[in-house]
């Protein structure tokens, strides 16, 4: 079957991602809501896969994971994390390049992400896999982004579960990380209108990858809104609320998203703006290929191929 990705359904991912973490101890209203740096490495995330493809499309070749390490060491350097991703990567005084790394709220720092920073401070330069074993949610939700581009990788279940085994050495949290593509794959490109439920029960721990799989989904498909996913997985954990709201934004789209909680969201335009350009780069191609011109002649200063 030819898959065909829905743009509806890309942009009701990344938001509902962003609103699962960042109302999973709030209730919204007029303030602004930050979120956790959970959400700003899926940004992150879906930006290194959109310079993937577009390396791809330009290079023949190219190794997704790896670029998207880079985009996560553009992350840890704009949030202060050490000084020895600069030391590598910006020896050609214009880095950290592309559009993501200007963004100011993205700098701020909200939450913890252990794993991912233990990994990263690890070998700035290239993967070097996990620190430790750890089985965190993270390793599912911010490998979730992953799951737009399975119309081009050749195997988008297995390379989030690659992305999960670079910060997080659990196999559990590797897997978890490829049913979850999976299942958001299956989601976006409308092989299913219905989050589907867990085949099995689940013993995993509380805030494990694994735990967070199962609880999202059984929220996600009880749902009677974007909301009520939310609510009903709170019990369960921040990753269990993002992991729900991410389902249920991919399985029905942009309206499903409430507009008021998107307003209130700090970082909800960059989101869907990466969503938009995720869906652009897979249908349009804007930064050209090898053998023909970009019809977007600025696209490669946002997304570098190199």
């Amino acid at each position: 079957m030819t898959m065909r990705l829905n743009e509806d359904r890309v942009r009701g991912l990344m938001l509902g991602l962003l609103l699962g973490d960042a109302y999973d101890t709030t209730s919204g209203g007029t303030a602004r809501v930050q979120g956790t740096c959970l959400a700003q490495l899926a940004c992150f995330t879906l930006e290194g896969l959109i310079r993937a493809s577009v390396r791809y499309d330009h290079k023949g070749l190219c190794h997704p994971p790896s670029v998207v390490w880079h985009a996560w060491c553009r992350w840890a350097h704009v949030q202060g994390l050490g000084s020895s991703f600069a030391a590598h990567w910006g020896t050609s005084g214009d880095w950290p390049d592309g559009w993501l790394s200007q963004v100011r709220p993205l700098s701020m720092r909200h939450g913890r992400a252990p794993a991912t920073v233990a990994a990263l401070r690890r070998s700035s330069v290239a993967p070097a896999g996990a620190v430790g074993n750890s089985s965190g949610h993270h390793a599912l939700t911010r490998s979730l982004p992953t799951a737009i581009f399975a119309s081009e990788l050749t195997n988008a279940a297995q390379i989030g579960a690659d992305l999960a085994g670079l910060t997080h050495g659990s196999p559990d949290a590797a897997s978890a990380a490829a049913e979850g593509v999976d299942l958001v794959a299956k989601l976006l490109h409308g092989e299913g209108d219905r989050v589907e439920l867990p085949r099995q029960s689940s013993s995993a721990p509380p805030g494990t990858a694994m735990h967070a799989l199962h609880h999202g989904r059984i929220a996600a498909h009880a749902a009677d809104d974007l909301a009520d996913a939310i609510h009903r997985a709170r019990a369960h954990g921040r990753g269990a609320t993002t992991t729900a709201a991410a389902l249920y934004g991919a399985a029905n789209g942009l309206r499903s998203v409430p507009s008021e909680l998107v307003n209130d969201l700090e970082i909800a335009w960059v989101a869907d703006q990466l969503a938009q350009d995720a869906y652009s780069q897979i249908t349009a191609k804007p930064g050209g290929t090898e053998f023909t011109a970009a019809p977007d002649p600025v696209w490669w200063s946002r997304y570098p191929g190199w």
